[in-house]
């Protein structure tokens, strides 16, 4: 059986080079002169060593290594390859002052996204004739690979049963939330939010989400947005923020929905603090934060808001501030060991996750955390890429870092398991960039709402099952 981080064999090589190019297993099959079933075998032993669960990943993995080729397109620059319209978005491309982007992304090419076009690059290390002892050898091999998967998938599984030399479990090293290749997806589409909307904020009170605010066509809103599980139904309600802003940030405390900060339609930081009671569906104004903020991030532990980074009106923020319910009031906290902007934060057994961020417009993966038990930050491992303007959600005794990509290509998320200090891998409904969505978390289920992808605002609403359960019942017919 193929283990993690085991090299690849020339046939394996073949293999991905051949699904790369978009072919099925049937038609892999019929390009090596392979049985089908043996072509799923070879996937499996691929996805098993690279800690990879999509074709499309695959893809990837294979171009950043080299096992793959652009194809020259007259007319077009190699730095580039091809170019194709992008369809079924309108919106135009959001020019953000956190990114530097490429000069060739002015004018024209604002409607257009590159799409890499790939052939399959030549057998680096040609294999020699095989002798008819070594051919029977392999193909003996290759029958009890196929019986052993077989029986594995047979048999009923616990993650606990196997570890590996570092002591996590098997299940643990699948980065796909122990889902085999080709397995349905944990991600769900919920109804579409009711106009596009990016850098909004969003929290959870009595099952239900709000998303707050935002900016839609460049320009900052107050209209708050309620989602309803039940119906899967957005409602716009009247009751506006007092501010209309984008990037601000929002945590929930008793039953309460806290708004810091963002932008203004000019662009310049606000100090406000504004907080929205869903129960009677009023706004209040509170102490204002101790300096004006944007693409802060915030956390709430307790009865205390904790305010980490952002920008200011002279740069980064490496500030911590701590506002306190009970006395209305702001006070300094521990400052931060890397100032950034447009972090992930969330709160995980006593320690508030701070991950990924820009710094003056270069994406991180830094990992960091305020330990409350003493007050000191400390270093967790970092993301496995860089990523900002992330959702960062915590559910369960799991971290999970959704989107990124805003300055490099990004092929899946990040689940971070405190236990072991880990990062790995899970699916994403959207491959290239996507960023600067709200998130909010109902239960188990992680929700990751609007935001850009290719530089357009979304107004996809999507659902992560976190924690999905499985039940399987016996069937009964009368028919043989």
């Amino acid at each position: 059986m193929a283990e993690l981080n085991e090299p690849l064999t020339e046939r394996e090589l073949e293999v991905v080079r051949l699904v790369a190019t978009g072919l099925t297993n049937k038609e892999v099959a019929g390009k090596l002169f392979l049985s089908p079933s043996t072509v799923k075998v070879h996937l499996n032993n691929i996805f098993t060593k690279l800690d990879l669960h999509t074709r499309t990943e695959l893809s990837m993995h294979a171009v950043r290594n080299g096992w793959l080729v652009p194809i020259p397109v007259p007319g077009v620059s190699q730095q580039t390859s091809a170019i194709r319209p992008v369809q079924g978005l309108t919106e135009p491309l959001q020019i953000d002052s956190d990114v530097q982007l490429p000069v060739g992304l002015l004018q024209q090419e604002r409607e257009m996204v590159v799409q890499p076009a790939l052939r399959v690059a030549p057998n680096p290390q040609p294999l020699p004739p095989l002798s008819s002892f070594r051919k029977g050898s392999m193909i003996v091999v290759a029958l009890l690979t196929l019986l052993a998967s077989l029986s594995q998938l047979a048999a009923p599984h616990n993650p606990g049963d196997t570890a590996t030399p570092d002591g996590t479990s098997i299940n643990e090293n699948i980065g796909n939330e122990a889902l085999l290749p080709g397995e349905a997806s944990r991600w769900f589409q919920r109804a579409d939010l009711p106009v596009p909307r990016a850098r909004s904020s969003a929290a959870s009170v009595a099952g239900k989400i709000y998303l707050i605010a935002g900016e839609t066509n460049q320009t900052a809103t107050a209209d708050v947005q309620e989602y309803d599980r039940t119906s899967n139904t957005w409602t716009t309600l009247d009751q506006l923020k007092p501010t209309a802003v984008w990037n601000a940030a929002a945590s929930t405390i008793s039953g309460r929905i806290f708004v810091t900060g963002g932008n203004l339609s000019n662009g310049v930081a606000t100090d406000k603090l504004e907080v929205f009671t869903p129960a009677d569906r009023t706004w209040q104004m509170l102490a204002p934060m101790p300096k004006a903020l944007s693409g802060h991030a915030m956390t709430a532990a307790g009865n205390k808001l904790y305010v980490f980074g952002g920008r200011t009106a002279t740069g980064l923020s490496a500030d911590t501030y701590i506002y306190d319910l009970a006395t209305n009031s702001w006070r300094r906290g521990p400052p931060l060991p890397t100032p950034r902007s447009l972090a992930g934060s969330a709160a995980l057994d006593n320690k508030l996750y701070l991950v990924g961020g820009f710094d003056d417009g270069r994406e991180v993966n830094t990992c960091e955390y305020l330990d409350l038990g003493i007050g000191e930050w400390k270093s967790c491992a970092p993301l496995l890429v860089p990523r900002g303007s992330i959702a960062l959600i915590a559910t369960g005794n799991t971290l999970f870092a959704i989107g990124g990509g805003r300055s490099g290509f990004v092929a899946s998320n990040e689940r971070y398991n405190p236990n072991t200090n880990r990062w790995v891998t899970f699916e994403t409904p959207f491959v290239g960039d996507w960023h600067s969505m709200a998130s909010a978390t109902l239960g188990s289920e992680a929700y990751a709402i609007g935001g850009y992808s290719n530089g357009r605002r979304l107004s996809f609403a999507y659902v992560y099952e976190a924690q999905q359960a499985q039940t399987f019942l016996p069937a009964v017919s009368s028919q043989p």
